[in-house]
């Protein structure tokens, strides 16, 4: 079975092999307890995917809730690199792998808070929230509640506003998600 394996392992480094049996081969490494071969492989497969691809959201299983530094600075990389929506879901991927320093840094280099992609501030809110920035949250907030007009955007930043302790946005988000 080794020797099976170990062919394995060499068979899927070959680029030109389909993504769909390179990922195979993989949870066949995982299933031999070759967790790090296995592990190489979905990093492969992810390199060029976005954040809820499945080979992603497997490779960060098997990273588990505490990235290393070297696999956070690939999140970061990935993060920076993306726009848009995309870009505010590896943000939201990097806040949950507990990197939410990181994540304000980025957003707060992606542009003034009143321009920014509704994914990039929702997850800059929340990352300002979890590390209590309530001083740069509250102004964060304030720039931004006048001008959303998406409900659930709203919900999420009124939330975090009362999670907060910041009375004034969070009646300002809900009030205006009721006059919708």
């Amino acid at each position: 079975e080794n020797q099976f394996l170990d062919f394995l392992v060499k068979w899927l480094e070959q680029p030109d092999l389909p993504r769909a049996e390179r990922r195979e081969g993989a949870f066949r490494l995982l299933a031999a307890n070759r967790k790090p071969q296995a592990e190489k492989v979905f990093f492969s497969l992810a390199r060029d995917q976005p954040p809820e691809s499945p080979e992603v959201q497997q490779l960060l299983y098997l990273w588990g809730p505490r990235p290393t530094p070297a696999q956070l600075d690939w999140l970061e990389k990935r993060a920076r690199e993306a726009r848009g929506a995309e870009k505010g879901a590896w943000l939201d991927v990097l806040a949950n792998d507990g990197a939410a320093s990181r994540v304000v840094q980025i957003a707060e280099e992606s542009g003034p808070v009143a321009s920014m992609d509704a994914a990039v501030f929702t997850a800059y809110a929340q990352a300002l929230s979890s590390l209590r920035r309530n001083d740069k949250l509250a102004q964060a907030l304030d720039q931004r509640l006048s001008k959303e007009t998406s409900p659930i955007v709203l919900r999420k930043l009124a939330r975090a506003a009362a999670e907060n302790g910041l009375a004034l946005p969070a009646l300002d988000g809900y009030r205006r998600i009721l006059s919708r």
